[in-house]
């Protein structure tokens, strides 16, 4: 596991590798075929949270993804939702947190990668196997993050144990400007 945390606490993100950090089954799915890009990712499972900007209320998401390559011209997203329950102290640090996509998420899913540039999917199958939102709230801007970080970590697996890891996730955090840029420092911690 990998933990990038702020100083005060208000912003953090985890990501695990090749772990899941819940039990989660679904009942219902999604699909997107899309024309595949050329990029090669790493195939295995990611998976992201992250607490956003303090300053906004909906400012919590966490997807799973599994990525599996197969040689077509076709990328195939499949969505798994429809189950979800209050967590239980089952690993994630929201101890807030409803896990399990719901039918709205699953749409707001589905529209994000809709809207995708195609060259940044490669060909093969990408399942959204599970995620959770915030009882408070989440939004659209939130599951759009986390599913930015997530192509880019897939992308660049090979550099997550390198020591500029950090740097890089700061400067996508900055770029995105939707969480908090003040006094943000990461601190890995491999599990």
């Amino acid at each position: 596991m990998l933990k990038f945390e702020s100083n005060n606490g208000f912003s953090k993100i985890v990501l695990w590798d090749n772990e899941v950090p819940f039990d989660y089954v679904s009942n219902k799915k999604k699909k997107l075929i899309i024309d595949a890009g050329k990029n090669i990712w790493h195939e295995g499972t990611l998976c992201i949270e992250a607490k956003l900007n303090p300053r906004h209320a909906s400012n919590y998401a966490m997807i799973c993804m599994k990525y599996t390559y197969i040689q077509s011209p076709k990328t195939d997203i499949v969505i798994h939702y429809g189950n979800y329950y209050k967590n239980k102290m089952n690993g994630l640090f929201n101890k807030n947190a409803i896990v399990g996509i719901n039918d709205f998420f699953a749409k707001i899913i589905y529209e994000i990668f809709g809207e995708f540039p195609r060259d940044s999917i490669p060909c093969g199958v990408l399942e959204v196997i599970g995620g959770a939102y915030d009882e408070v709230g989440s939004s659209y801007m939130s599951f759009k993050c986390i599913i930015e970080l997530m192509i880019w970590f897939f992308s660049n697996y090979n550099r997550i144990s390198e020591d500029s890891l950090g740097d890089e996730i700061l400067n996508i955090i900055y770029d995105y400007q939707y969480f908090s840029t003040t006094n943000l420092s990461p601190q890995s911690q491999q599990k």
